[in-house]
């Protein structure tokens, strides 16, 4: 008897065999199957390609948050070392709002870390419920459409062998044969409606699931984005003032850029003017000298008798030329070789001769160091 059942047995699974070798080939088709299981067992494939999508993707998501959380903190910790260097009574540079921006910065790259921390744990929890969902509700799936793929197998070769001894017109092995057919539908019949059931419940899950999981997803970029507009509306007044300084700055640059080429534009044009050809030299030494004043053109021993003198024995008017170019013109490139402006020499001598008490006013920049030296060359000649 127990012999009879394995060979019943081992019969039935050979009939499964070659049938799913026939549908294979072509040779017969999928009749008991129904449309719903095929829809279904299709639609459960499809949830199985896009979870596990959606858990690779996860889990790239996860990795590059948490790997940017490193690359974060070394920003902040190189903010802090600058502001640290910055805030050093040795350093030159020593920019006050420069050190307050970097340790503001330096403070927001520490929290973005560890928001990004959070992020990415909770990101990583949403591909690992995928993952999890795919091993429970689709195995489990697949595991019984499996089962039910062999009892489909069993009654459909079981019709075919019916419809095979009908065919030869055994009329004892036909009614044997639709006995065994039978009871094949029946156990066929449940394992069609448990078959359903489970993959309809599993199809409902994984629908469910992945919405669930991927709103757990956008939460946590909302929790994210919603801590850092926190953090960047208490920033903005912050922010705002640095953009002043900026901009104060900036103009602050520009003027000093425009001074800067104006005075380089002046000097040269200056020292363009001073220059002097042969020609020009000979046309200057071959003019009349200028007639004698109260002080240029008369001998020391009567300029000192005639005026007043300074502590170092020198008329007042040339020492105070000479306390000029000691003041202003030391390191004046040409001073006593440039020839300064006829014009603004004529002028200076004037004074000089008009005020021999010496209290005449020299400009309080470098405008006429080389005028002051022509004079003060042309006094000692004349």
């Amino acid at each position: 008897g127990g012999g009879g059942g394995g060979g019943l047995k081992f019969g039935a699974k050979m009939m499964s065999a070659q049938q799913a070798l026939r549908e294979r080939r072509g040779k017969s088709e999928n009749t008991a199957e129904p449309e719903r299981v095929k829809a279904l067992t299709s639609m459960l494939d499809e949830y199985a390609a896009v979870l596990g999508a959606l858990n690779k993707g996860c889990a790239r998501d996860a990795k590059c948050v948490a790997a940017s959380v490193n690359e974060g903190m070394a920003l902040a910790d190189a903010l802090v070392d600058s502001a640290g260097t910055l805030r050093d009574p040795t350093h030159v540079l020593g920019s006050q709002k420069l050190i307050d921006v970097c340790e503001r910065v330096a403070e927001f790259e520490a929290g973005v870390a560890d928001m990004r921390l959070k992020l990415a744990a909770a990101i990583s929890d949403v591909g690992e419920s995928l993952k999890a969902l795919t091993k429970a509700e689709i195995r489990h799936a697949k595991a019984t459409k499996q089962k039910f793929d062999k009892k489909r197998l069993q009654y459909d070769a079981t019709k075919a062998k019916v419809a095979q001894h009908k065919a030869k017109g055994r009329t004892e092995k036909v009614a044997e044969a639709e006995a065994e057919l039978d009871a094949v539908r029946d156990a066929f019949d449940d394992v069609e409606r448990a078959t359903t059931d489970t993959l309809e419940d599993a199809s409902s899950t994984c629908e469910i699931e992945s919405i669930r999981q991927l709103c757990a997803y956008l939460d946590a970029y909302d929790r994210f984005f919603e801590l850092g507009h926190r953090w960047s509306l208490a920033a903005r007044p912050f922010v705002a003032e640095a953009r002043k300084y900026v901009e104060e700055q900036r103009v602050a640059v520009n003027a000093r850029a425009v001074s800067n080429a104006a005075r380089d534009a002046d000097i040269a044009a200056k020292k363009q003017q001073r220059v002097r050809t042969p020609s020009n030299a000979a046309a200057q030494a071959a003019a009349a000298k200028p007639s004698p004043g109260r002080l240029f053109g008369k001998p020391l021993d009567v300029v000192v008798a005639e005026v007043p003198l300074d502590a170092d024995g020198v008329p007042r008017p040339i020492g105070k030329l000479i306390e000029y170019l000691e003041k202003r013109a030391l390191r004046e490139e040409g001073l006593f070789r440039v020839t300064g402006f006829k014009s603004e020499m004529a002028v200076l001598r004037k004074k000089i001769e008009d005020d021999d008490a010496g209290v005449f006013e020299l400009p309080a920049d470098q405008s006429v160091v080389h005028e002051v030296a022509s004079l003060l060359k042309s006094y000692l000649r004349e």
